[in-house]
């Protein structure tokens, strides 16, 4: 992009709202809708635009960005908004999903004038990504993500290329994977040591 993007967003839920609001310190004109006011309050005080609906956030966008808690949702909105996408768009999603999803969406978005989808999703927690100290792992067609870079660079602190919407959703299905597996092993240990009579704060 050869000048600041206008970026709509859409789910201003705990990591998506964190990452609207540090899009908002950046050059960018961030439109944002969530069915939470407050959620959208938050987002306005750092620097977004308000906008009544999802359709409003993505219509004349650079980049249209979502969020969202669950696959079915994902779908269903980007269904929505594919009739508002202009031409060489791109569509950016954060969300949580598995690649069969991220694979059907890719399909979608293709049936409109949208230059196509990149999958981005994002390491650590919504109060590192409120500071922009998150990775992010993306997949999609190399010279959209080339182009997303300004935004890219805004969000995290560094950029791994996963190769395809799907390997940016798998990997993060695997890293929270690997992350639960090691809070159960570190759990048991806990357990363990206090049940061998070793003081909790030792």
């Amino acid at each position: 992009m050869t000048k600041p993007a206008t970026i709509g967003f859409i789910g201003l839920g705990a990591m998506g709202g964190a990452v609207a609001r540090r899009l908002a310190q950046g050059p960018f004109t961030v439109r944002v809708y969530d069915r939470d006011p407050l959620a959208v309050q938050r987002a306005v005080e750092a620097g977004a635009e308000a906008v009544v609906n999802a359709a409003s956030a993505a219509s004349d966008a650079d980049v249209v960005m979502t969020s969202l808690p669950t696959p079915e949702i994902v779908e269903a909105v980007w269904a929505e908004l594919v009739p508002q996408l202009g031409e060489d768009v791109i569509a950016l999603d954060l969300s949580t999903i598995d690649p069969a999803c991220a694979r059907r969406l890719s399909g979608l978005i293709e049936t409109s004038p949208a230059a196509g989808l990149v999958c981005c999703t994002l390491g650590r927690t919504p109060q590192h990504a409120e500071r922009g100290e998150v990775p992010g792992f993306v997949g999609g067609p190399a010279g959209l993500v080339a182009r997303l870079a300004p935004v890219l660079d805004q969000m995290t602190d560094s950029v791994h290329d996963m190769g395809s919407v799907e390997g940016a959703t798998i990997f993060k299905l695997i890293s929270n994977h690997i992350g639960m597996t090691n809070l159960v092993v570190l759990a048991e240990g806990y357990a363990l040591a206090c049940r061998a009579g070793i003081d909790a704060d030792t």
